[in-house]
């Protein structure tokens, strides 16, 4: 069906309206953030952020000076990552700026978890009243011979 004349297209009458919308290469560019921890680590995402990319030139805060410095050495090796993690190479250039990293959406990071020792390893603690820690001996006595039965009948 022919449009009648006079009338436009909902594109133009959008790109009249919002001038700034933007484009499928500003699009693609945006991309950068969805990628960020993927193509650095969480460790350095939980420092450093991006914070606006301009025609190929990707800003990123840091949240240090010590750290700026040192993310300076790997700027080109950031870049390809990034690059690599967008599959297509967007970004040409990175500058890093001094400011506040506020928390990106960036999975929690979980202390390391030291392994517990063997239950029989375990001593009872010492609270200094003999009651108390003929109870707590008991206790354990009694957990050891238990998981020592579960043990045999496991075989």
């Amino acid at each position: 069906m022919a449009k009648p004349e006079g009338w436009k297209s909902a594109a133009d009458i959008l790109a009249a309206v919002l001038p700034d919308l933007a484009s499928g290469e500003r699009l693609r560019e945006y991309r950068v953030w969805e990628v960020w921890e993927a193509a650095v680590g969480s460790v350095v995402a939980r420092k450093a952020q991006p914070s606006k990319i301009q025609r190929g030139r990707l800003f990123v805060t840091v949240s240090n000076s010590a750290y700026l410095q040192e993310m300076q050495f790997y700027k080109a090796k950031i870049r390809d990552a990034v690059n690599q993690q967008l599959s297509e190479p967007l970004v040409t250039d990175i500058f890093f700026t001094l400011g506040r990293v506020t928390g990106m959406n960036l999975r929690p990071e979980t202390p390391p978890r030291r392994p517990l020792p063997p239950f029989y390893d375990i001593a009872s603690p010492q609270s200094g009243r003999p009651e108390l820690d003929a109870a707590f001996e008991s206790l354990l006595a009694a957990r050891r011979r238990r998981l020592k039965e579960e043990k045999d009948e496991e075989r």
